[in-house]
């Protein structure tokens, strides 16, 4: 049996409207640093230091290596400047709110709390934060980080991956002083397609939720466009070209998009998920539910709406991990693992009718073969072939690095047979 696991991963960017940092260096020579000179007056709206005003420094300011560091400036005014400080402690990570005023050459900051107080010196490539007033223990008097700047930064925003673990989609974020670009890079295509996004996509959007596959000589790349909720758009292109053809999808309704999975069976027969978070009885932190499907029946040109009314709901706490269909009418979704008081069959189902109607997965009669003997698994992958159903799961709750995964076979989707156990 040829293992097909198929992983989705979003790999959200945080705020990227300004320069990302790469080395967090812990405890600087301080007397070392130069402060930059000031132009202008001190007490204008947007100080600058260098040939950089403050506007320069807005967005969050993240550490590419270890520990990971992070610092946000997310308002400049006359009156105050408000910053967010993330430093990784022994503890854990400390989440400081800081409001800053400019005296002569620094900002002198304070967090909320009155727990450090320090200056922020800049300059046009670093930013370096001084503690000189620790009312706490994770804190030390003189500890400081310098924050760089990184002439060009490259982040993944989103990928996909195929049956042999390889990628098939990756979007990425390319920001530099000078230009800034989003584009897909398709390595089975040898190709970069630069997509057409702005700022706003970025930082107020993030592209949460998105999804992007190829199918043959097509791809699409599926997202969400606001924060309104109430619509999706897709784009199609083809291999070779830089053309770009865009469709949106709306509804009346707002929902709360949590999640987009899309995908193709074959050349002509794709599908899309849109699920939402919702509050729901018996889900004490919520739940997440299909909220919209759409299928095509013709490489993507259009795109049916199928009724979402009987698709159960997954708890919050698991969140959907694979929606697919395998045929036009034999389709799973399923959610993480999490307390045992949502067993495997209440977080995994199967449809055999195109998504109208919707079977649990039980497999608690296979309880023994697990590592401790307990439904700790997840569903990854299902495949369709001769009549019969395969259901691959992997063991959680089994210790060491590389779970376990095991095979079940069906021939109704209703009673399963357990095949075999695979690396």
């Amino acid at each position: 049996m040829k293992l097909n696991k198929q992983i989705t991963t979003l790999l959200l960017t945080a705020a990227l409207l300004t320069p990302s940092l790469t080395a967090c260096q812990k405890t600087p020579d301080v007397g070392d640093y130069t402060t930059p000179e000031t132009t202008g007056e001190t007490t204008s709206k947007n100080p600058e230091f260098g040939d950089f005003s403050l506007e320069y420094y807005k967005g969050t300011w993240y550490d590419s290596q270890l520990p990971p560091n992070e610092l946000t400036i997310s308002s400049v005014n006359d009156e105050k400047i408000e910053c967010h400080l993330r430093v990784l402690q022994l503890t854990g990570f400390d989440d400081l709110d800081l409001t800053l005023t400019l005296t002569d050459k620094n900002l002198v900051f304070t967090d909320k709390d009155g727990l450090i107080s320090g200056t922020m010196q800049f300059n046009s490539d670093s930013i370096l934060v001084v503690v000189e007033q620790s009312n706490t223990d994770d804190f030390q008097n003189g500890e400081s980080w310098l924050f760089t700047i990184k002439d060009t930064i490259v982040r993944t925003i989103y990928s996909s991956s195929n049956s042999n673990g390889s990628d098939k989609v990756v979007c990425k974020y390319e920001y530099s002083k000078e230009n800034s670009k989003v584009y897909l890079q398709i390595d089975a295509w040898n190709q970069t397609l630069v997509l057409p996004f702005t700022f706003k996509h970025i930082v107020e959007i993030k592209f949460a939720p998105l999804a992007a596959t190829i199918v043959g000589d097509k791809g699409f790349f599926v997202y969400r466009p606001d924060n309104d909720g109430t619509s999706i758009k897709i784009l199609s292109f083809t291999k070779g070209s830089d053309e770009i053809t865009e469709q949106t999808i709306a509804w009346d309704e707002a929902i709360c998009q949590n999640q987009i999975f899309c995908d193709f069976i074959d050349d002509e027969n794709g599908y899309i998920f849109v699920t939402e978070e919702i509050d729901a009885p018996g889900f004490s932190r919520g739940a997440e539910k299909v909220a919209k499907l759409y299928k095509t029946q013709d490489g993507g040109k259009t795109w049916i709406s199928v009724n979402c009314d009987n698709i159960p709901y997954i708890s919050l706490r698991y969140s959907l991990i694979l929606a697919k269909f395998v045929t036009e009418d034999i389709g799973i979704i399923a959610g993480h693992l999490g307390p045992d008081d949502f067993n495997f069959h209440e977080r995994t189902y199967i449809t055999k009718d195109g998504g109208l109607s919707w079977i649990p997965v039980d497999l608690s009669d296979f309880v023994d073969i697990f590592a401790y003997q307990v439904l700790d698994i997840e569903a990854y992958d299902l495949q369709y072939a001769n009549g019969t159903y395969y259901l691959y799961v992997e063991d959680i709750g089994a210790e060491g690095v590389n779970n376990p995964c095991y095979v079940f076979t069906s021939t109704d989707g209703v009673e399963w047979n357990y095949l075999e156990k695979v690396n």
